[in-house]
């Protein structure tokens, strides 16, 4: 697997290029479908666990701070090759994964980082911290304008909290305390994802995450939402 990394900082035309070029060319002129990711979440949401679990391995900073490990935008990619199959052909899948910190996003930096766009959204929370985040929703639009919806995926982190108190995942979502969250997975495209963060095996818990990303991208045809930054708003 190919693992590369980028900073929030100013993009330049050969890297552009190369973004664009591996649209059509992988390992034996394979295809490659490549999918930008975006992450939006609250304080120790658990954004870069989900990114880790997306790549298969440790690569985005995690722990516990006052503040958050995550204070940049950062994008990770990683190419999964031979992936899946595309009008009968073997195709590669390239993840990018643009990690955001808490807060209101910088939409500058994520299009610098993705100026091609973004395929889908992760609205990541915490499962054991069910509180209803009426900003991410606010700043989801304000990124990707209405359609976000459509894109966009719920990722619950901390899922072994379920577990440990009994709870199966439709018997939480029935909660009158997540019935905000219910609503909101009924809004949007790829409804609820619960993830297990007690797994020390980023590649096994991802796998069926990341494909439930090319799932979402599939619906919508794989097109890409433009970043809106203050200018094109």
């Amino acid at each position: 697997m190919d693992l590369k990394a980028e900073h929030g900082q100013p993009g330049n035309s050969l890297f552009d290029f190369l973004s664009r070029w591996v649209h059509h060319h992988g390992d034996g002129n394979r295809d490659v479908l490549v999918l930008n990711v975006l992450l939006l979440g609250g304080h120790q949401s658990g954004r870069s666990s989900v990114g880790n679990a997306l790549l298969g391995g440790h690569e985005f900073k995690t722990g516990r701070s006052i503040s958050g490990v995550t204070t940049e935008c950062r994008l990770l990619w990683r190419t999964f090759p031979r992936f899946f199959r595309r009008q009968g052909a073997e195709t590669d899948l390239m993840l990018r994964i643009i990690d955001t910190p808490p807060g209101v996003p910088d939409p500058q930096s994520i299009h610098r980082l993705c100026p091609q766009g973004v395929h889908v959204l992760g609205i990541v929370l915490r499962a054991d911290l069910p509180h209803e985040d009426a900003r991410l929703q606010q700043h989801a639009e304000k990124l990707l304008g209405p359609e976000w919806r459509q894109h966009a995926i719920v990722i619950l982190t901390h899922a072994d909290h379920l577990r440990e108190t009994g709870f199966q995942p439709s018997a939480y979502l029935a909660q009158p305390s997540t019935r905000w969250l219910r609503d909101l997975a009924g809004e949007i495209g790829g409804g609820v994802w619960f993830l297990d963060n007690t797994s020390d095996w980023p590649s096994v818990r991802g796998r069926m995450l990341r494909d439930q990303i090319l799932c979402l991208s599939a619906k919508n045809h794989h097109s890409a939402l433009t970043v809106r930054t203050v200018t094109s708003v």
